[in-house]
């Protein structure tokens, strides 16, 4: 026979505490907090090339598609960039 006790705690403990992934302390936002894209345009347009390679021999056509869209927008900021230049 389960006792009362046992019963809330297999129901996923108290539901009213925080839960264990708050009482870490810190924040809750993951990677997610900063995300700004580290390097200039050249390193990730190198970056989306690469990722968008591995994800075409991988055989996923929507994630090479995502890549090469990031790596088409930093194409264009460097195109801007040079134009920019004497």
């Amino acid at each position: 026979m389960i006792r009362n006790n046992q019963r809330r705690r297999r129901g996923g403990g108290n539901t009213n505490g925080p839960r264990p992934q708050q009482m870490a302390g810190g924040n809750n936002f993951g990677a997610r907090l900063d995300n700004r894209q580290r390097g200039n345009a050249t390193q990730l347009l190198e970056k989306y090339r690469a990722l968008a390679r591995d994800a075409q021999q991988a055989g996923d056509r929507v994630t090479t598609e995502y890549y090469l869209q990031y790596a088409e927008h930093y194409y264009r900021v460097l195109g801007d960039y040079r134009d920019r230049q004497p």
